[in-house]
């Protein structure tokens, strides 16, 4: 038995003394430089761990002193060496662009970052690479088409095989039109003649506007589409073309792709484009409580008929913007609301499979409805819900609309400017009493009026 406990003490000591932890046999690694409002935990928690395994490979940390600047070396990551940088991805950027601009090997980017599908990197995601010391600044550039990569590694004067890199080939061979990179003065993701892409938001929420801007030094035209939504883009200065388009209420949160493609202006010829995914977020909407209201306005073939009657209203993308710098209210009571954007409907207790499309302002029939932007009638009807209404086109595809009304002072295709009465507030059509109901309609989708009254399109005005 003596014997036993002793093989057993011996067994304990040579377990804890004798076998230290992996990272302490780590002799290097990433260097992490400490950000405002990081915390060990924070760190820990998005490199895959623990503080104690931090502390273990960095003695000198003191977890209470811990302060924006401080380098602390990342255990877990044997082999990738370099300061860890952080940075957003961009619209049509992909791994192998990354992998060239910072000197960072993709293994590294995708182990540091715990990338599930290398192929799927989605706008605005943040990344955390090593970065290398053979930084980078590239220029895009498309392969001529009609040539071949003898011929332009020739003109180019270089190597071939250097110039098969840049594209990312192992072949002295390549596709016309295909994106390569090459080295520059000045760093950038895009070809000629385009100069700048912006998505804003990189992450969008539900019942929001999504903006996409395309900027190019010469005339050409640009299509896209997000998920199965068309965007339609318009030049709305010269080279500088952007689509505004609204995430329905009850999107799925997740990643939705979106796709650009660009050609030339004369003969439609396409030269760039990319898919790429861009995350639709949960914007949290709460639940209204049951309202009871007549059965005949809540019918499926009344509500649908109304439906296709307004999404036809609001179908076309007329090319002049009409509004200045945000929208006004088109009422003077903006304190408070009886209903909001996005909440779920749930009508004679038949279920939350709707929601609230528009936003809820007090008022009664002394109460006057105003245009919060100049624009072009296209609407004026009674209709099952929303009663009296109106709806006004303001240009880039985004429309108002003004429902309940009790008096109508404007006709279908009838220009009106900011502030200009178009209404009176009432209670016709499916509601418990009198109020307007407001609507912002972008792309066929209705979104969060409060949005645009606060929110600058395009952004950069």
């Amino acid at each position: 038995m003596l014997h036993r406990r002793v093989l057993a003490a011996i067994l304990v000591f040579v377990l804890c003394f004798s076998s230290p932890q992996a990272v302490l046999s780590q002799s290097g690694g990433p260097m992490y430089i400490v950000q405002e409002g990081d915390t060990l935990y924070s760190i820990a928690i998005r490199f895959g761990t623990t503080v104690d395994d931090i502390l273990s490979l960095n003695p000198q940390v003191e977890p209470s002193l811990l302060y924006p600047g401080m380098q602390i070396i990342i255990p877990g990551f044997e082999g990738v060496e370099g300061a860890l940088v952080t940075t957003s991805v961009l619209a049509g950027q992909t791994l192998e662009v990354l992998e060239k601009v910072y000197a960072s090997p993709r293994e590294d980017i995708i182990r540091l970052n715990r990338i599930l599908n290398p192929e799927r990197l989605y706008i605005g995601q943040d990344l955390v690479l090593a970065e290398g010391e053979q930084t980078s600044s590239l220029q895009a550039f498309i392969f001529p088409v009609s040539e071949t990569l003898l011929n332009t590694a020739a003109q180019q004067a270089l190597n071939p095989w250097v110039l098969a890199s840049y594209l990312d080939t192992p072949h002295l061979w390549v596709t016309p039109g295909k994106i390569g990179h090459i080295p520059a003065e000045e760093s950038s993701l895009y070809p000629d003649p385009i100069s700048n892409i912006m998505v804003n938001p990189t992450a969008v929420y539900q019942g929001r506007t999504l903006e996409v801007q395309v900027h190019a030094s010469t005339g050409i035209r640009v299509s896209g589409a997000l998920g199965d939504k068309v965007l339609t883009f318009v030049e709305y200065e010269e080279g500088g073309y952007i689509a505004l388009q609204g995430i329905d209420a009850m999107a799925e949160p997740g990643l939705e792709t979106l796709r650009v493609q660009l050609f030339t202006k004369d003969d439609g010829i396409p030269f760039y484009g990319f898919q790429q995914p861009i995350r639709i977020r949960n914007a949290g909407y709460g639940s209204d409580p049951v309202l009871t209201v007549p059965p005949e306005s809540v019918d499926p073939v009344t509500t649908q008929a109304e439906a296709d009657a307004v999404a036809e209203a609001v179908e076309a993308v007329s090319t002049e913007k009409r509004w200045g710098v945000v929208f006004a209210f088109p009422s003077p009571y903006t304190e408070a609301f009886p209903a909001v954007f996005g909440s779920r409907r749930n009508y004679n207790d038949l279920g939350y499979n709707s929601y609230h499309t528009g936003l809820d302002l007090f008022g009664n029939r002394d109460t006057q409805v105003t245009a919060p932007a100049d624009g072009t009638v296209v609407m004026v009807d009674t209709l099952p819900a929303r009663g009296q209404a109106i709806y006004i086109d303001h240009g880039w595809g985004v429309y108002s609309g003004y429902g309940h009304l009790s008096q109508v002072f404007v006709a279908e295709g009838e220009e009106v400017t900011t502030g200009q009465v178009i209404a009176m507030v009432g209670s016709t059509g499916r509601v418990t009493g009198p109020h307007l109901h407001w609507e912002i309609v972008v792309g066929g989708i209705p979104v969060d009026p409060l949005e645009w009254v606060e929110r600058v399109f395009p952004a950069g005005d």
